[in-house]
């Protein structure tokens, strides 16, 4: 085998340009880094110095009942350290139901004893209800099968009393039957019944939980 010198030195010289040129890209890549570097802890140090206070909170509006808030927390911003602490308050939600038969596309089944509210009512067995009628005509109620045929809510009384207090047992996440006391509804008797009187051609109707 015949070694050339001359074209050894030839590689060798092509050799070097070409690690010239790389570590001359690499280093510009090096540099561009350094530079994102420092862009970003000079960001990090802008944020550990903002300071300010927390002026108002929005909650979202719900359909449920909040008894106690287990935690709060703070997302975005320096939060770090920031304590909220919650205040409740007692509200009136509205739960609307239409009170037409079911027969007619409403929510009175005067035949199981049953509202079935436009929503689902988020509200607890035993959960005191007042009943508005909304200026509609008072929804008409008869007499139940377990009381021997006397009407639950008074003597001579054919309705629903307006801003009256009912407790229900939640059938379903939109169904409930109504009882005119808390002892009724504990004794699970006397469960008001819905006539096929009294009932307007369309309305809603709601109740204040």
């Amino acid at each position: 085998m015949t070694i050339d010198p001359q074209e050894i030195g030839k590689r060798l010289r092509e050799q070097r340009e070409t690690t010239k040129t790389e570590t001359s890209s690499l280093n510009e890549q090096l540099a561009l880094i350094d530079v994102k570097i420092d862009e970003y802890d000079e960001l990090i140090n802008k944020i550990e110095k903002l300071s300010g206070k927390i002026v108002d909170v929005q909650v979202d509006p719900q359909d449920f009942d909040i008894k106690r808030i287990i935690s709060t927390t703070i997302e975005g911003g320096n939060g770090s350290g920031t304590i909220l602490e919650p205040v409740l308050n007692e509200r009136r939600r509205e739960l609307s139901f239409d009170a037409r038969l079911l027969t007619d596309s409403g929510g009175i089944d005067h035949v199981n004893e049953t509202l079935t509210f436009l929503q689902e009512h988020n509200i607890a067995s035993g959960e005191p209800l007042v009943y508005d009628r909304n200026n509609n005509i008072p929804l008409g109620i008869g007499t139940v099968g377990n009381d021997a045929g006397t009407s639950v809510v008074g003597l001579g009384t054919t309705t629903l009393i307006n801003a009256a207090t009912y407790y229900p047992l939640v059938i379903n996440p939109t169904k409930v039957k109504l009882f005119q006391s808390l002892d009724d509804y504990n004794a699970g008797i006397n469960t008001v019944g819905f006539a096929t009187f009294g009932l307007p051609i369309v309305g809603n109707y709601s109740w204040g939980a």
